[in-house]
């Protein structure tokens, strides 16, 4: 994978959104860092959560499933924030997990870690679909925007 952007997805009451990958480099090795877009339609604002639950796959250029990689994690995990997206305007936030362990460069792995997953990743292409689910938490500020977006894949 490389530094892209998937297209849009189709709007879920006010709201759309697309996935952001770009390679970053770290003193360990590379990962890649994952982004979530967001677009509210509406003219008022919409409040969500910036920790969406995240149901990730993973596939390789044959459309199998690529295996999970178990990497250490550590390090302390950052409390959920609610943001405000104004009317008719777009938002982004990381939801990649920073908390995993990137493999050494010498493995020639490069880590991907969305939702509950990991993944080392070789040369290749791969195709990335997400879906982010937005639930009511404690503490939400008055109509958050809740429910699902199934975002277009990202290859």
């Amino acid at each position: 994978m490389k530094q892209s952007a998937s297209a849009w997805s189709e709007p879920a009451g006010a709201l759309s959104g697309r996935v952001s990958i770009e390679p970053e480099t770290v003193a360990a090795g590379v990962r890649y860092a994952v982004y979530l877009e967001l677009r509210n339609h509406a003219t008022h604002a919409i409040a969500l959560t910036n920790q969406p639950q995240i149901e990730a796959e993973l596939r390789d250029a044959a459309g199998k499933p690529v295996a999970t990689t178990d990497f250490p994690i550590s390090g302390p995990v950052p409390n959920p924030q609610w943001a405000v997206i104004p009317g008719e305007a777009c938002l982004g936030f990381r939801i990649d997990r920073q908390t995993v362990g990137i493999p050494p460069q010498t493995q020639g792995m490069v880590l991907l870690a969305v939702g509950n997953q990991s993944w080392g990743l070789g040369a290749g292409k791969y195709l990335l679909t997400l879906e982010a689910t937005f639930t009511a938490e404690a503490h939400a500020p008055p109509h958050p925007w809740l429910g699902k977006l199934a975002l277009p894949p990202l290859a």
